[in-house]
Order: C-alpha cells, then sequence, then structure tokens
C-alpha cells in the first residue's frame, strides 16, 4: 500500500485481506510524516511485509495484523480504538501507542512487541495488552494505568524496566522482567500486586551497597513469587543488611503485605565464595550473603556476677554463607598435601627390606569453617626401594633409596546452611628418594633417624550442579625427618617412642572458576609435627601384632582465597589417632603387614583407614 497523504483502508465484515508493506511514498522515502493511515471496517488487514511509514497508523475497526517483523517500524504512533484489534503476528518495533487507545492489543504467541520510543509525559492504558507473547518497554518512565495482568497466558513475558503501573498487577502464572544487563532499574506498583509467576532481576552480588533492581509496592500484595536474578557484575562480599530486591512501601497499617518471595531453582545465587540467599527482613526482601545469628536467651543475673578470664569472644551478628564448591578447593588442597605421608616402616630401607608395595585407602569427615560438611575418600599406591647402603662407624648403617606413588581421591562437601553440594576429586603423582640411619644396623636397635622427600603433582576437579566444572593443577614438595628409639624390655616386646616434623608444600595453581571467581591458595606451606609411640610383640609364630598411638599438630588450617575473600576450613589443629596392626612372614623373603588406623580430633573430624604392604627381600 502506498499512501502520499493521509489514506483509509476499509476491509468488509468477514474478509481476510492480504496486501504487502505501508510505504511512505513510491521511491520509499520518509515522507508524509504528519498523515496517518486508517484501518476501518470489521474485516482482517493482514500485512505481508516490512514498511517504511513514518505515519501514524489508526485501527479504527475489525482487525490490523502482521505477517512478517517491523510492518511499521518507524510509524509516529499506533491508535486502536474500542472494539478493534492490532495482532503482532511477528516480532514487531513500534515506537508509541497511543495512550487513548481503547482497543486490544494481542501479543501473538512467541512473539515480541517492543515499544522503542513511548510517550512518557501520559499514562498507558495497561488493559490494552493481550496474548502470550513477550511486551518489551525499551523507554524507562512509562506510566501503565489500570490492571497489568502478565499472565496473559501461561508463557507470557512482560519487560518493564523503569516502568510505574498506577493500578493492580497481577503476575500469577507469566513473568515480569527487568533484566536489561544494567543494574538499578525499578518497577513501581501503584496498586496491589499478586503474585504467583516469576521476577526476572538484574543485580551486582557484591556487599549491602550494592546496585539491583528493585519491585517498589504500593498497595496489597499476595500469592508465591519466583524470583530469577541476573548476577551482572561483583566478586561476592559479605553482607550484613543485604541488597534489597523488593521494596513494600505502602503503609503497613493500612494495607497488608502477604507476598512470599524465593529464588528459582536451588534457592540461592553463587557469586565468588558466596552464597546469596533471598530473605524477608522489615516486609522488605533481600538478597544475603550471611545468615543471622539468632540471640542466645538470656541467662539469669548470677550472684555473685561472675569476672571470666579470658573474656569469651562475642558471637558474630551474620555468619556468612559460603559456596559447597569453597570446600571441595579445601578438600583437594588437604589430600594433596597428606596422600605420600609415610613413617619409617611405610618404605623399603626404613624397615631394613629391599622393595616395598605399600596400599592406603581411607576415609574422613570434618566441619570445615563452620558450616561444611566435608567428606573425603582416598586411595594412595608407593613403591619403594634400596638403591644404596653402607656401614656408618663400628656397628651403625645407612640407607638411601627411591619412592614413587599414585594416589586417587574423592569427596563432597555440603553446605549445613543451603543444603548444596559439591563434588571435588584430584589424582596425582609423586616421585623421591628416601634415607635411613641406624645406630645399630645389624640389630635394627637403639636411635635412628628416617627421611624422605617428594616432588608430588595433582590434576583437579570440582564441580557443582548449575554451575559447571573447574579444572586445576597443584603441585609442590613434600619432605619428612623423623627420629626415634627402639628398646626391648624383654620378652619379645618392642617399645619405640618417635617424633617426626613434615613440610607440606603442595599448592593449587591460580585459576578461574566457572562462576568467573578468581581462586588461589592464601596459606603456603605448612608444618605437621607427629609424636608416636610405637610398640609391638615378636612371637614365636612369626606373626607380629603392633600398637600405635600418635599425637599430630597442624600450627596452620588450609586457607584459599576466592576473589580477595580469605577463607579459612578452621580445620582441627590437632587430633589422636589409634592404630593397630599385624605383620606376617609368608616365607623368608616376603612378608605382609596390614593395620587398621582411627583418627579423631574436634570440629567433629574422624578419620578410618586401612594399610596394606608387601615387602620382598631380594
Amino acid at each position: 500500500i502506498e499512501m502520499r497523504a493521509d489514506g483509509e483502508v476499509a476491509v468488509d465484515a468477514g474478509v481476510d485481506t492480504q496486501w504487502g508493506a505501508l510505504m511512505a511514498d513510491s521511491s520509499g522515502q520518509h515522507q508524509d510524516e504528519g498523515s496517518t493511515l486508517t484501518k476501518t471496517g470489521a474485516g482482517t488487514l493482514e500485512l505481508t511485509a516490512s514498511g517504511t511509514t513514518q505515519s501514524a497508523v489508526r485501527v479504527e475497526e475489525g482487525t490490523l495484523k502482521g505477517d512478517v517483523a517491523d510492518i511499521f517500524p518507524y510509524a509516529s504512533s499506533l491508535w486502536v480504538g474500542d472494539g478493534a484489534t492490532f495482532v503482532t503476528g511477528a516480532d514487531q518495533d513500534i515506537q508509541s501507542i497511543d495512550a487513548t487507545s481503547s482497543g486490544t492489543i494481542d501479543i501473538s504467541d512467541g512473539t515480541v512487541l517492543r515499544l522503542t520510543g513511548q510517550d512518557t509525559s501520559v499514562a498507558l492504558n495497561a488493559s490494552l495488552f493481550n496474548g502470550d507473547g513477550t511486551l518489551v518497554n525499551a523507554t524507562d518512565g512509562v506510566t501503565l494505568t489500570g490492571e497489568l495482568n502478565t499472565n496473559l497466558e501461561t508463557d507470557s513475558l512482560t519487560y518493564l524496566s523503569d516502568v510505574t503501573v498506577n493500578g493492580n498487577l497481577t503476575n500469577t502464572s507469566g513473568a515480569v522482567s527487568l533484566q536489561n544487563g544494567v543494574a538499578g532499574d525499578t518497577l513501581t506498583v501503584n496498586g496491589d500486586y499478586t503474585g504467583g509467576g516469576t521476577l526476572l532481576l538484574d543485580s551486582e552480588l557484591n556487599g549491602d551497597d550494592s546496585v539491583s533492581d528493585q519491585l517498589v509496592l504500593n498497595g496489597n500484595t499476595a500469592g508465591n513469587t519466583t524470583v530469577v536474578v541476573n548476577s551482572i557484575t561483583g566478586i561476592g562480599e559479605p553482607t550484613s543488611t543485604g541488597i534489597k530486591v523488593v521494596d513494600f512501601a505502602a503503609d503497613p497499617t493500612q494495607f497488608q503485605n502477604n507476598a512470599k518471595f524465593s529464588l528459582a531453582g536451588s534457592g540461592y545465587v553463587n557469586m565468588g565464595a558466596y552464597d546469596y540467599t533471598l530473605v524477608e527482613d522489615n516486609n522488605d526482601w533481600y538478597l544475603r550473603s550471611q545468615e543471622v545469628t539468632p540471640p542466645l536467651p538470656p541467662d539469669p543475673d548470677p550472684d555473685p556476677t561472675p569476672d571470666p578470664d579470658p573474656t569469651p569472644d562475642p558471637i558474630p551478628a551474620y555468619q556468612p554463607v559460603l559456596n559447597a564448591k569453597v570446600g571441595g578447593y579445601l578438600n583437594n588442597l588437604r589430600a594433596a598435601n597428606q596422600a605420600f605421608m609415610m613413617e619409617r616402616r611405610d618404605h623399603a630401607g626404613g624397615n631394613g627390606q629391599t622393595l616395598n608395595l605399600r596400599v592406603i585407602g581411607g576415609r574422613y569427615h570434618y566441619t570445615a569453617a563452620g558450616q561444611l560438611a566435608q567428606h573425603e575418600d582416598t586411595s594412595t599406591v608407593q613403591l619403594s626401594g634400596d638403591l644404596f647402603s653402607g656401614r656408618w662407624g663400628d656397628d651403625g648403617e645407612w640407607m638411601l633409596g627411591a619412592v614413587g606413588g599414585y594416589s586417587d581421591n574423592q569427596g563432597e562437601s555440603r553446605s549445613n546452611m543451603t543444603g548444596t553440594r559439591a563434588d571435588n576429586q584430584n589424582h596425582g603423582y609423586a616421585v623421591g628418594l628416601t634415607s635411613s640411619w641406624y645406630q645399630h644396623g645389624n640389630q635394627k636397635q637403639g636411635a635412628w633417624l628416617d627421611s624422605w622427600l617428594q616432588y608430588a603433582w595433582f590434576n583437579n576437579d570440582v564441580s557443582e550442579q548449575d554451575d559447571g566444572t573447574d579444572h586445576y593443577h597443584s603441585s609442590g614438595i613434600i619432605a619428612s625427618l623423623e627420629a626415634g628409639y627402639q628398646w626391648l624390655p624383654g620378652r619379645g616386646v618392642v617399645i619405640e617412642p618417635q617424633a617426626q616434623v613434615i613440610y607440606q608444600g603442595v599448592q593449587q595453581d591460580d585459576f578461574t572458576a566457572a562462576n568467573r571467581a578468581r581462586v588461589s591458595q592464601s596459606q603456603g606451606d605448612d608444618i605437621q609435627m607427629r609424636l608416636g609411640l610405637h610398640s609391638e610383640w615378636r612371637t614365636a609364630v612369626h606373626v607380629i601384632p603392633t600398637l600405635d598411638l600418635n599425637y599430630y599438630h597442624n600450627p596452620h588450617s588450609t586457607e584459599i582465597e576466592e576473589d580477595g575473600s580469605t577463607i579459612s576450613d578452621d580445620a582441627v589443629k590437632q587430633r589422636g589417632e589409634i592404630k593397630v596392626g599385624v605383620t606376617g612372614n609368608i616365607s623368608q623373603r616376603v612378608s605382609l603387614r596390614g593395620s587398621v588406623a582411627w583418627q579423631k580430633g574436634s570440629d567433629d573430624f574422624a578419620q578410618m583407614a586401612g594399610f596394606l604392604s608387601m615387602t620382598v627381600k631380594w
């Protein structure tokens, strides 16, 4: 259709007419901007090509329908009269809808109606819109009057960034979105709000001063709304009050606030080391990365008032909600530094044999940072052998050997606050040297020294549902110096006090996690100290039962840094161990040794491990 001035297209009732594009003139130039194209008649006019008209478009009667996208994107305005209908039919960009319209704008299923330059000086009637497509407002400051129903159909989606609704907003099965890649938009409802559908927001995820989209409610509220948060930026920080996303601004003495809001999916949004949950506080709703610690019930006043020394630490008002992946990183780092540790009897040379094969399997659990339930299954295989040996003085002996091993560890971390879980695994290798010295080499009695040095490297994975898998590496040196004194009081009994210092230098590489957080190791090298007492009973039947009592001390906790936040596992620094075992000779050259160990410490730390080794003399 080509219109050079005001024009009218009339379609009789019951007639469905198809036309091409609406053109400004035959040359396609944008002219006659003051003209108007009018659709009259009770029939349907369907436009089958995109147009370039800048004229105003009026649908006075019947139906005007688009069959392709952008049938009049340059039209100055669209007016739909009472009883008339405009049907999008395809995605349509319209500069503005005339606020005096009183008909129906039907947004077809799967299509988008985008208002690119809506007049903000007057309010637009929200009841115009129908259908199950998507309404997008691209103009800040638009005001809608009347009741806006976003659940035109079950799949409808309405974009209302910086919109004021001077009426009721019903969102019981559709979706209202403020997401446009920029945080700080508001949707103000100056009537009643009824939830049940979905609210989509953009937000920064840092501390309390983070900028976020916001739903402002100035009337009665009801229903349950699911909130989807798009974290556009941020590194994750502890909050106290939180990031406000729903503001109940009405007077609570005059309006009822019964609406409930909850985060979609798992019920949290992750950024960096923290999980943000949606909580209600004084009728408003906040994204909060810390949980309020409930106050303790007051104690009756004692008489006289005690003066505790030292003064107990105050209970913090807020406790950070850590992401479960943090526990996975801590698990992998701990396992990497523990996997290849040995005592004197665990490698060749230290036990006077030539070749030693050792298999270890264990499981431990503890609570990290007061809120992450840590579990880890470990398995390690080590092969060691003598390289050189020689005399030391009149009766002494020294030995030099080599050791290599493989370790596979798998675990999980579960948040006691959010219930979320992360899985972790690492597998790695180690190679190194061992050395031993005995005061009395032939009898293996008296004083002795043992040491080893290994280089270990690991591949690590940490994964969480809906958050991807992080792959990274770790490597470093582990070393030990151990001393003891073997004493034979008689009747085949052996008593051996021991002391050991272990250097733990395996460190993880810095990496960027799937959630864009930068993860590094905060705490560097560590030292583990052990004091032990080994005892055995050498019987005549070549079966030797053993009992070991050990005390372990780690001066530092395992720590990582995620986007500037340092997280410590606060794991037990002191723990005790009981280990029982038996050694038996299969032949003159082959012997087997098996043992089971139990460790216990604070912070719910418990570990059980089994050891099996075979030694061969050549």
